[in-house]
């Protein structure tokens, strides 16, 4: 009786509740649907927090993590449908009347509660641990390589090289200035331009190796950010990194001199895992002047490079020159000595003739003369190209741009040098002559620096001011300036008492210690030194007190990376110093600074210190001070600043906001400064600016005004304030940000600046509702860069209404405008403008601007001449790009320029360019469209007939909900003109296209590399094939001549590619990724892909890709989610298709039945990889088919078998396959259902796993009859001569491993001779004890690792030599729906004295 209570209490209970939940949907509205107002409100303020952390990011250049898009663009579509006024008619009709339908209040409070549940799984996946990453640098850039003859055999022996799998350490050698480098950097862009590998990175080593900044080099380009301050740490980190990605990853280290420990920057391919990590793609390519230290580092592969020939160096030397050669005998017959000087080394060749390329034929005899006189100081070839060079050098204009060249070559060999730093120095020398200012200083500066790259003598650094020099340029601007001008570079404390007892520094003017780590210069005489130079790289180094006594005519001292808890004493003897520099150094007590009373120059840039002393305000002939980049200023001291009178150049603005803080600085100290002609400062409150602030000229600033997002004590973090990088990143002269409110009127100073700023950035700006009006009336006439964000006043970025007819050009210059979250724009432009107004413009971005309709009118938008880049990011109202106004039917919208088109979550985008007053008449530009019929002709078009865009190479699509064509129809006889130049066109998300382009368009994308059609959920196919007229052409080929990468991502109603009776060819396509487009049947359909061609037995089923597609250059294939594919060939192939394969991936096609016809195995010679996984019916790879390529297949089987084949055998071979993964595949049987033999001789890795039928997977001869033994192998000493890593799953049909035909269990040894991993994994919790079959795996000579994964075993029970033997072994298990990974690491020293083997745990993971 208890027990029917029991279970009738339990059943009301099950049947009560389901009630209850139905009732409280009708008496429970009202709360329901506030539950659903709250959630919202929730998501709203969710989606606010995670949107402000994306913007965040994206200005601090980092990449947005996918998911977090995903997650933004559900938010939109969620808040979308349940909109504030969708909710409150919902909510109407669920009170209406005083009798409300009761069925309709059912169904809308139910559907709030379902809503309100799904905005509770948003909330949730919305708590993102982060929404960004830091991208990878910009690969390795090259420029300057020639491709010469003598280049060739060396280019294309590292390209093999790197090719070859078992080849890890490439190297190049050649003598300095013969083109190592750039050969290098050639090699870095073509493997990254072939996809030979996905990653490259760069970094310098010099005869000096720094391992922190080789670490840090290879990190940015790897986007690898270090957590480990410790080299050991940064070296485990990157080791990590190089090992466990799937990625293919080149390292370039350039300029080796000696043995490099590759082991201490993170590089190993010692152990095991860095072995199998550098087959799978992690290379090093190096470069060195020896052979002899390449072979030191294991280079395993080395190419010398050449010197060019006369006749390549006369074609470089012509390259520079110009004409003149050809002008006349004399020219060229000079011209041909001087190059034979230059021993056909590229760099010299490059310095002559930038030298002469502008001279009269008396500078070129003169140039000869002095070459023929170089003396026999050294060897010959070496002494001609250091000649070339010194006469380059000698021919240069000015003694000042020849003593700037001296300056650098004191630097480091390999190190950007920042241009900032050649002015202190040159300044305080009196190198710069005629000038009387910094700013007249600064302009003669840079154009000498312009004039030394534009001879080759300096190259371009890291960034537009930095320069670096080229090793042998420096080596010989080096002799130069000891011989001539008695300045030394000391390279460590053997090479200075090399030089003293030669007497070489006697009265040396200048001394350079690059990390020479010298605590002395007592014995140097430096009585005329003028120039001291210390880089130290060791922190805990430390000069002597009386290391600067005697340095009376000092004038420059210059000290990077080193700590003063307090200044040496004998720096009261630098009587005589005018320039100061202690860079990157840790500073304490600095008062004795004071005493310096002669210093022009002081900077503190990037040292750490907390206080500056009060002594500075001595310094009374002070006139540039940098405290740039000194993140833990706190104090400086009131009335400091002001006493420097004769101050012309404040470098402070990174640094320090405590500006008017008790017992700090005040602004108004500033305007004591009437030198003052640059600076940078950042400051936090407009209000604290005196009124006169900033009347007086400056050349030169950057300058922040207004709060700091993070809040104003940001300083103690030891990291500058973010001023969104205007202080390290503007490339503009004067650069201003602003976050002011102009309501009660602009600050005089603040209006100085904008009206002559070159770059201008405002946020959260209010008390006008254009920037226009509101900052400058006459129209930013010097404005180059312009950013707007945050700032929801603004109404239109500019507006003329009500100003006379001279106020309307506006931004004349502007090339770059970001409109950023302006949340009621609702006009770029309000009113008419000048023609002038943006006619530079060549960028612009917008983002997160909800209220705007259009970016220009079309009469602003037909002048944009230089537009170049256009990019529209979730700006939901926008309809149209450019709005149309014209009432000329024939005039066209033409941007010429533009070669990059971005729109993306643009929900209500209808058109490009719309006119309502278009009608259907062709535009002019060819035949009428009118011969052409086509269906859906009327659907919603991006680009219509009246938009011209020749130069367009990238564009992208996304989130464009309304849009059903990219090109308008009547567009099929102009087309030529708009896609010609395309590269790239990404599509995700375009959910009405049915289509990407017509059939008759597709020989027109001549130049379309790369195409990715993403998430488009009406996609039908990517070509629409076109009815014609009998006027028109109707059978064309279709040809993507370019094409390089076609991606294909979840696409639920494509049915096809393409159709048609014509081919398709596409001659450049390497990568093929087609993924869960479940609808899809045919890559290529024509309706007569059942044909004779295909056997009788396989007659039902179409292949996937027909005879019609041709893929001759195709690498890497990759299908996955498609359900209805069951074949993927024909028998018969278009010749050369399918030829040059190298990886192969297949997952999840459900009815896909074999892989391979067999006659198509002679063209896998190549392949590398096959993947196959979770395809449900696959039952062999290899199935047997009849065609004209089977007899050819056959022999070319056995042309590839190493062993002895009988004549009646058919072998199937994969000559390169090196990775072979089976997984989850139920209905296997075996590689070929008739247990032909196959051959596997380079295979290294394979992974067998869940193929519960597998009969005798790998065979070795083929099998007549039944036979008893059904093993996993059936193989000989041919099979898998070079397997190197083995994983096994559960197989539950398996009942052995091994047979080794014709010879016996006991050479299994043998034939397996290379296999050093065996993994076990995934065996079911019922399978306690280790199988019997798997014991052979104990004996094998080479096994190093033996891992057990998701495994129960609770006995290990195996047979010996001598008998059977049991060991009791608990191996702890982890279940796998708890999702822990259980793995035993076993040591297998093989059968014991005894006759009995044994496993010993030597370490569990858990």
């Amino acid at each position: 009786m208890e027990v029917l209570i029991s279970i009738a209490g339990k059943a009301a209970e099950y049947t009560v509740d389901p009630i209850a939940h139905q009732l409280n949907y009708l008496f429970k509205h009202s709360s329901n649907f506030q539950n659903l107002k709250d959630q919202i409100e929730k998501l709203e303020d969710a989606r606010g927090r995670v949107q402000h952390s994306v913007e965040e990011e994206r200005r601090n250049a980092k990449e947005i993590e996918a998911d977090v898009l995903k997650w933004l663009a559900s938010v939109d579509n969620k808040l979308t449908e349940n909109a504030p006024e969708k909710l409150e008619k919902a909510k109407n009709k669920c009170f209406l009347g005083l009798c409300p339908n009761l069925k309709s209040r059912y169904r809308l409070s139910k559907r709030a509660v379902e809503e309100a549940r799904a905005i509770t799984h948003l909330l949730e996946e919305g708590k993102f641990h982060k929404v960004s990453y830091s991208p990878a640098m910009e690969g390795v850039v090259t420029k300057g390589y020639n491709a010469f003859q003598s280049r060739t055999k060396a280019l294309e022996g590292v390209m093999e090289a790197l090719g070859e799998s078992s080849v890890r350490i490439i190297g190049i050698h050649g003598m300095a200035g013969v083109g190592k480098t750039t050969l290098a950097k050639e090699v870095a862009a073509r493997v990254k331009e072939e996809h030979l590998f996905d990653e490259v990175a760069m970094a310098v080593v010099s005869h000096n190796p720094d391992t922190r900044k080789i670490q840090g080099e290879i990190a940015d380009m790897l986007g690898l950010h270090y957590d480990k301050e410790t080299i050991s740490g940064r070296q485990m980190q990157l080791r990590e990194r190089l090992l466990k990605t799937e990625k293919k990853i080149l390292i370039v280290l350039d300029d080796l001199w000696q043995k490099l420990d590759l082991e201490e920057i993170g590089i190993s391919f010692q152990d095991a895992a860095a072995q199998i990590s550098s087959t799978a793609g992690c290379k090093l390519l190096l470069t060195s002047r020896s052979s002899q230290v390449l072979d030191l580092v294991d280079a395993e592969r080395s190419f010398g490079v050449e010197i060019l020939s006369q006749e390549e160096s006369m074609i470089l030397f012509e390259k520079i020159v110009g004409d003149l050669v050809g002008k006349s005998d004399d020219y060229e017959c000079i011209a041909n000595e001087l190059v034979a000087k230059c021993a056909g080394l590229p760099v010299a060749i490059l310095a002559i003739a930038n030298a002469l390329k502008r001279r009269d034929l008396s500078s070129w005899k003169d140039a000869l003369r002095r070459l023929r006189k170089a003396g026999p100081n050294m060897k010959e070839m070496q002494q001609s190209v250091n000649s070339t060079i010194e006469l380059s050098y000698n021919l240069l204009e000015s003694e000042e741009a020849k003593s700037i060249l001296l300056l650098c070559s004191l630097h480091p060999q390999g190190l950007d040098i920042h241009v900032s730093d050649l002015l202190q120095c040159g300044v305080a020398l009196d190198i710069l002559e005629d000038i009387d200012t910094l700013e007249d200083a600064t302009i003669s500066m840079n154009e000498l620096v312009r004039k030394l790259k534009a001879s080759s003598l300096l190259l371009e650094g890291k960034g537009c001011k930095w320069v670096k020099m080229h090793d042998l340029i420096r080596d010989v601007s080096i002799s130069i300036a000891s011989k001539n001008k008695g300045m030394w570079v000391i390279k460590d404390g053997n090479h200075l008492k090399e030089l003293l007892k030669k007497g070489n520094l006697k009265g040396c003017t200048a001394i350079s210690l690059p990390h020479s780590s010298i605590p002395d210069l007592s014995d140097v005489d430096c009585s005329n030194l003028e120039l001291l130079m210390l880089l130290n790289k060791d922190p805990s180094f430390q000069v002597s007190d009386t290391f600067f006594k005697d340095m009376n005519k000092l004038k420059v001292l210059s000290v990077t990376g080193m700590s003063f808890p307090s200044l040496p004493l004998s720096f009261l003897s630098l009587t005589n110093l005018q320039a100061l520099r202690l860079c990157e150094c840790k500073l304490s007590e600095i008062g004795i600074i004071g005493n310096l009373k002669t210093l022009d120059v002081l900077s503190f840039k990037g040292s750490s210190i907390e206080q500056l002393p009060v002594e500075i305000a001595e310094l009374t002939r002070l006139k540039l001070f940098d405290l740039s980049e000194c993140w833990g200023i706190e104090v400086i001291p009131a009335n400091v600043i002001a006493k420097l009178c004769r101050l012309e150049e404040l470098l402070v603005g990174d640094s320090f906001d405590r500006w008017d803080v008790e017992g700090n600085a005040q602004l108004a100290e500033l305007r004591n400064l009437s030198s003052l002609s640059a600076l940078d400062v950042y400051i936090p409150n407009a209000q604290i600016m005196p009124q006169d602030l900033f009347l007086r000229r400056l050349e030169r600033y950057k300058i922040a005004i207004g709060p700091h997002p993070g809040g104003y004590n940001q300083l103690q973090c030891a990291r500058p304030l973010n001023a969104y990088n205007l202080f390290t990143t503007s490339k503009a002269s004067k650069a201003l940000k602003l976050e002011i409110d102009i309501g009660n009127g602009l600050h005089k100073g603040i209006e100085m600046l904008v009206k002559k700023a070159e770059e201008l950035l405002i946020e959260r700006f209010k008390g006008a509702k254009d920037i226009l009006s509101g900052l400058d009336k006459e129209g930013f006439p010097h404005l180059r860069y312009l950013t707007v964000q945050k700032s929801s006043e603004i109404k239109w970025i500019v507006s003329s209404m009500g100003m006379g007819l001279a106020l309307r050009k506006a931004f004349p210059v502007l090339e770059t405008m970001h409109l950023h979250e302006l949340s009621n724009v609702e006009n770029i432009c309000h009113g008419e403008l000048k023609t002038e107004s943006f006619s530079q413009l060549t960028t612009i971005e917008i983002e997160i601007c909800g209220t705007l309709k259009n970016l220009f009118s079309f009469s602003i938008a037909k002048n944009l001449n230089q537009l170049q880049q256009i990019s529209v990011w979730r700006c939901e109202n926008i309809t149209e790009i450019v709005a149309g106004e014209n009432d000329d039917d024939n005039e066209i919208l033409e941007f010429r320029g533009l070669c990059s088109l971005s729109l993306d979550y643009l929900p209500k985008l209808k058109s490009f360019f719309s006119q309502e007053n278009t009608g259907s008449s062709s535009s002019g530009r060819g035949e009428s469209a009118s011969h052409y019929m086509n269906r859906g002709s009327n659907g919603v078009t991006l680009f219509n007939s009246k938009v011209y865009c020749p130069a367009l190479r990238e564009l992208n699509l996304k989130g464009i909900n309304l849009i059903e064509k990219i090109w308008h129809d009547d567009q099929i006889p102009m087309i030529s003109l708009g896609v010609q130049s395309l590269t790239s066109l990404t599509l995700f998300r375009c959910d009405k296209l049915k289509y990407v382009l017509t059939s008759s368009m597709v020989n027109n994308f001549v130049q379309l590399k790369t195409l990715v059609v993403s998430h488009c959920d009406e996609m039908q196919g990517i070509i629409e094939e076109v009815i014609l007229t009998e006027e028109g052409i109707s059978s064309n080929i279709m040809v993507f001549p370019k094409l390089d990468t076609l991606t294909l991502l979840v696409l639920p109603n494509l049915k096809r590619f393409c159709c048609g009776i014509n081919p398709i060819i596409f001659p450049s396509l390497r990568e093929l990724r087609i993924r869960i487009c479940s609808s899809l049947n045919a890559f290529h359909f024509d309706g007569t892909s059942v044909g004779d061609n295909i056997s009788l037995d396989h007659n039902l089923h179409v292949p996937f890709f027909n005879e019609k597609v041709i893929l001759p250059a195709l690498e890497e294939l990759e299908i996955q989610g498609i359900d209805n594919l069951e074949r993927l060939w024909p028998n018969q192939l278009s010749q050369h298709s399918f030829s040059k394969l190298t990886s192969i991936v297949l997952h999840g096609c459900r009815k896909l039945l074999h892989v391979f016809p067999s006659s198509m195995l002679t063209r896998l010679q190549g392949l590398n990889t096959l993947r196959i996984w979770s395809c449900e019916s696959l039952e062999e790879i290899i199935f047997e088919s009849h065609s004209q390529e089977e007899d050819s297949s056959s022999s070319a089987m056995q042309s590839h078998s190493p062993q002895p084949i009988q004549s009646d055998v058919i072998t199937f071979a994969f000559p390169n396959l090196t990775f072979l993964f089976l997984f989850d595949l139920p209905n296997l049987k075996g590689i070929c259902h008739k247990m032909r033999t196959t051959i596997w001789p380079s295979l290294k890795e394979m992974t067998v796993s869940g193929c519960h039928k597998v009969e005798i997977l790998f065979a070795s001869q083929e099998t007549r009859g039944k036979t008893s033994q059904q093993p996993l192998f059936w193989v000989n000493q041919f099979t898998f001569p070079n397997l190197n890593e083995l994983t096994l799953g559960w197989n539950a049909g398996m009942k052995e491993i091994w047979h080794c035909y014709g010879h016996g269990q006991q050479l299994l040894s043998r034939f397996f001779c290379n296999l050093k991993v065996v993994t076990l994994y995934d065996y079911p919790e019922q399978v306690t004890v280790l199988p019997s079959y798997l014991f052979p795996l104990l004996s094998l000579p080479s096994l190093q690792k033996h891992e057990m994964k998701w495994c129960s075993f609770k006995e290990i029970i195996f047979q010996s030599e001598g008998g059977v033997g049991k060991l009791i072994e608990e191996v702890q298990s982890s279940k796998k729906d708890e999702g822990d990974s259980s793995t035993s690491n076993t040591q297998l020293p093989g059968p014991s004295s005894e006759g009995q083997g044994f496993i010993t745990n030597s370490e569990t993971d858990n």
